[in-house]
């Protein structure tokens, strides 16, 4: 099966976007590979001001044809577009770096994207891939982003997935991604396949009885009163669900737990406690390969919210809250997981 690679990096905050697009550049050089194909988008909203797209065209005569023709006629105010896309491309490494030193500096563009494209970072329909920058202002300066995507073929009954060796040279020269890898089951013409059949009638069962456990969870918790800080929330959650399988991670106002069931079904639990008011929002998701679902955690009546009590008032949300995960992990879980089918080993979660 095709299987959507996508990481993601955090580039230095020093490093302008010319540095970083010769990194990247070099990275498919060292790994072999040809000139890349290159896309190139450029945007900027002019307010009272000179067009820095007219400036980038009166320096650089032959990127004309990239100018778009809403650039062509834009108003001040108005957004102005340079595109690579549908047209003859006069860019050349040498003139997009040009452009890519000058940023923000000499021309002070809204918004830069640049998409490398080889060809052994695959392809699928409507998916770019290969290395895509992003530059652009921010309030507390430029924001830049960096991100890798590959479609490769995946045996499902392999433990993992296994770059091309170009792509792992490439993706390795930018170091650890920054967060998960994601890992996405490719379909041509789809996104995600749909629920398995007979779901809809396990998923309504099941959060009928956890609508009705509410009555039995081991603290009645108020829903009309004011938030108070608890302090430190992560020991009291990985007390409760380390010996349950879960892995814990976040800190101040979210935290995600996970774990792996047998058949490779990734069970997720999303939990915001509201860094200023104090509230917890529970969200239970089952990951397979191309589909997902998500339900709320409810352990209170009539509300998906609960306000945090303090630290005694966190703890007893805890409580509650392992008591509905337990019982969704013993009947929901595995009702689910049976439908499905067992996943790939080297499947880790759903986008």
């Amino acid at each position: 099966m095709l299987v959507c690679i996508t990481c993601q990096w955090r580039p230095d905050k020093k490093e302008g976007l010319g540095v970083l697009l010769r990194r990247a550049l070099d990275a498919g050089k060292a790994a072999g590979l040809g000139a890349p194909a290159i896309d190139f988008r450029a945007s900027e909203v002019a307010i009272g001001k000179a067009s820095a797209i007219a400036r980038v065209v009166k320096r650089y005569p032959e990127l004309a044809p990239l100018r778009s023709a809403t650039a062509a006629g834009a108003l001040p105010g108005g957004e102005s577009l340079m595109s690579q896309r549908d047209v003859p491309s006069p860019l050349t490494e040498e003139l997009l770096l040009a452009v890519a030193d000058g940023i923000p500096r000499s021309w002070a563009l809204q918004s830069v994207s640049v998409a490398l494209h080889w060809p052994v970072f695959g392809a699928l329909a409507g998916l770019p891939t290969g290395l895509m920058l992003n530059d652009m202002a921010w309030i507390s300066g430029r924001r830049r982003v960096l991100a890798g995507v590959a479609v490769v073929e995946a045996e499902p009954a392999a433990r993992e997935i296994v770059l091309p060796p170009a792509v792992a040279a490439v993706f390795g020269a930018f170091g650890k991604p920054a967060g998960r890898t994601q890992q996405t089951v490719a379909a041509p013409g789809t996104e995600r396949s749909g629920p398995p059949p007979g779901f809809d009638e396990v998923f309504a069962r099941h959060r009928a009885a956890m609508v009705a456990r509410i009555a039995t969870l081991p603290h009645a918790l108020a829903t009309d009163v004011r938030g108070e800080p608890a302090g430190p929330k992560k020991p009291a959650l990985e007390a409760a669900f380390t010996p349950m399988g879960y892995s814990c991670r976040g800190g101040t106002g979210e935290f995600t737990l996970s774990r792996r069931t047998a058949g490779n079904l990734v069970v997720q639990l999303d939990i915001d406690v509201g860094t200023w008011s104090n509230r917890y929002l529970g969200t239970m998701t089952l990951h397979a390969p191309a589909w997902k679902v998500g339900m709320k955690l409810l352990l209170a009546p009539g509300s998906d919210e609960v306000p945090i009590a303090g630290p005694e008032g966190w703890q007893r949300i805890v409580d509650n809250l392992a008591t509905q995960v337990a019982a969704l992990d013993r009947d929901f879980v595995p009702e689910v997981e049976a439908l499905l089918g067992p996943a790939p080993a080297w499947h880790e979660r759903s986008p």
